[in-house]
């Protein structure tokens, strides 16, 4: 009898013991895929920067410059005139302005975070940045995943109450608002 007590309390142990060794294993399989996705993210971004470089280059020739200091990117704006951001965000057909405060709120977060480092290859006659990595960070952060999703939550809601013709017709026929 007492074999047969020590035979079931011997599996028992051997069944908990599998179970944490399989959430070990699962913890682990997600360390290492999220250290793959942040691999991945890395890439996307080294790719990105070489097709922003590129522009500068080909638009320092078009505009016959030297120095890209004296282009002026407007893609900012172009965000918010083309494609409808002032709209979805006012209350009135009257409001040219918009308050967006979450959004607000995590970009001064996010531009308060330092981004200094000193590299092995860098001579003292540089002053490098790492910006554009900070800027991908954001762009793949959680904080701005969580601010999206909201945002698409209150855009979607404005939608459906219909107390907002300027942004219904900003979805529905985005042409109208593209310049």
């Amino acid at each position: 009898m007492k074999y047969h007590n020590l035979v079931i309390l011997i599996f028992l142990f051997s069944c908990n013991a599998k179970k944490s060794e399989t959430s070990t294993q699962i913890t682990l399989k997600k360390n290492i895929e999220n250290s793959i996705k942040e691999l991945v993210n890395y890439r996307k971004a080294d790719l990105a920067i070489s097709i922003y470089e590129d522009d500068i280059k080909k638009m320092k020739v078009k505009y016959g410059l030297k120095d890209k200091k004296d282009l002026l990117d407007v893609t900012q704006s172009k965000l918010v005139y083309d494609k409808c951001l002032l709209i979805s965000f006012r209350e009135n057909r009257d409001d040219f302005e918009y308050n967006d405060v979450l959004g607000n709120f995590i970009v001064e977060k996010w531009k308060k975070k330092d981004y200094f480092e000193k590299y092995h290859f860098e001579d003292y006659n540089h002053n490098p940045t790492l910006s554009l990595m900070k800027m991908f960070d954001f762009y793949n952060s959680e904080d701005l995943k969580k601010y999206s999703d909201s945002l698409f939550i209150e855009t979607l809601r404005r939608y459906k109450s219909g107390k907002y013709p300027d942004l219904e017709d900003c979805i529905n026929n985005p042409n109208i608002y593209i310049k």
